[in-house]
């Protein structure tokens, strides 16, 4: 197992779990359901919408600082993603393979997952 899947495998461990995990307790903050993450997905892509603004406008001091802070975004993104799925009860995984393998077959491809 590579190391990128191990950190999947435990995100969704973490989520999935709602004992008194983050989970639960976001859930317990918030109150939310899928909709309510989805917006905040939502909310997160139009912040990486005005860190690419700020980096054309030469409002960071490096693309290094760029970088960390939509690694962060993009993070949170899958969080969310994840929280998402285990709502709807829909298996991540399941639904990347599906997903991949839809385009693959529009683009006449034979790489299939």
């Amino acid at each position: 197992m590579s190391s990128e899947t191990e950190i999947f495998e435990k995100i969704k461990e973490i989520i999935w779990s709602r004992q008194e995990t983050f989970r639960a307790k976001l859930d317990m903050t918030m109150n939310w359901d899928h909709i309510n993450y989805i917006i905040a997905m939502n909310g997160k892509l139009g912040n990486i919408n005005d860190a690419i603004k700020m980096l054309n406008l030469g409002k960071y001091k490096n693309y290094k600082e760029y970088h960390k802070d939509l690694q962060i975004l993009l993070g949170d993104m899958f969080i969310y993603l994840f929280i998402i799925c285990q709502t709807l009860e829909i298996e991540p995984y399941e639904s990347i393979i599906k997903s991949f393998n839809k385009k693959s077959a529009e683009i006449n491809s034979d790489i299939k997952l």
